[in-house]
């Protein structure tokens, strides 16, 4: 049963156009606009961290962290708190050593940071974590590479903008690639944390990675309530259609986050979460209230 204040929360958010997505404000959002050290290649991105409503008041369990060549998001996992362990201050400090080791390069790929900062971490608790990093990796058609490593139901899509064909003067992204949630069984992800092994079976790939390339990268609120085609209908809003740059970052992380958020209060909402959970012979109806966590990330190559 969803709490009172939980019902008003959705009533206000349901008021919302979806014109005026694009200028609401989450809880905490943050622009990298990369503009002092361009080195080559690298993102520009905005992030959008937006707690379940009823958890805004300890700033929820998702964590993220960004750099010029390097992002990343992590999603405490709420069963700890049958243990009475609040699993938000396990990616807190997870987080942090990432983004140390990142800083210090004391990593040998993005699967060993991801397993080295876990077993550093003091607290209790475990997460999911996705990452992505720009190689300079220079091939004769001028690419780079994106390296990718992600554990659990986190993920990223990668997408490709192209001007659209015939008078639209619109642009559109393709989708390249969309990564698979890992899962032991439903809603219970693949994790690193207390007591847990290491390695872990975090999936790593690569992409060739072009000029104005774009990553969405979030927690699963926003893959468990977005579909891929909701996804491009905020991106497509945001895109250039000459220079198929993304005219802004903030508003397009922030178009993400609501519309998730707005999706996932909606007890009639037929979602992606909803849709799996059928498919494991569970009987669940609308969209999966959780925090969100998106980041948008445009590749680079000055």
């Amino acid at each position: 049963k969803m709490p009172s204040s939980s019902k008003s929360h959705l009533r206000l958010i349901s008021t919302l156009t979806a014109a005026s997505l694009i200028g609401f404000k989450a809880l905490h959002s943050g622009s990298n606009m990369a503009q002092a050290d361009k080195r080559r290649p690298y993102f520009e991105s905005a992030v959008t961290l937006n707690p379940m409503y009823e958890k805004r008041y300890k700033k929820g369990e998702d964590n993220y962290v960004v750099r010029d060549q390097f992002i990343c998001v992590t999603d405490g996992v709420g069963g700890w708190q049958r243990k009475m362990v609040d699993p938000g201050l396990f990616t807190k400090e997870y987080v942090s050593h990432i983004a140390t080791l990142y800083d210090q390069k004391q990593y040998k790929s993005l699967k060993d940071l991801l397993d080295t900062a876990s077993k550093l971490t003091v607290a209790k608790g475990s997460s999911t974590c996705v990452m992505a990093q720009l190689v300079e990796v220079r091939d004769p058609k001028g690419q780079d590479s994106l390296m990718t490593c992600n554990l659990g139901d986190s993920g990223y899509m990668w997408l490709v903008p192209k001007a659209s064909p015939g008078q639209s003067g619109k642009a559109e992204a393709e989708i390249a690639f969309k990564s698979e949630s890992q899962q032991h069984r439903f809603n219970a992800p693949f994790q690193t944390g207390t007591d847990k092994k290491w390695p872990t079976k975090a999936f790593s790939t690569s992409h060739r990675a072009q000029h104005n390339d774009i990553v969405v990268m979030g927690s699963d609120g926003i893959f468990d309530n977005l579909f891929p085609s909701d996804i491009l209908s905020c991106m497509n809003d945001f895109i250039d259609p000459k220079t198929l740059n993304i005219t802004d970052l903030q508003g397009t992380s922030n178009c993400l986050s609501t519309l998730a958020e707005i999706k996932g209060y909606d007890p009639k909402y037929e979602s992606p979460f909803a849709i799996e959970a059928k498919a494991h012979g569970r009987k669940f109806r609308g969209g999966k209230s959780d925090d969100i966590t998106v980041i948008v990330a445009q590749v680079k190559l000055d």
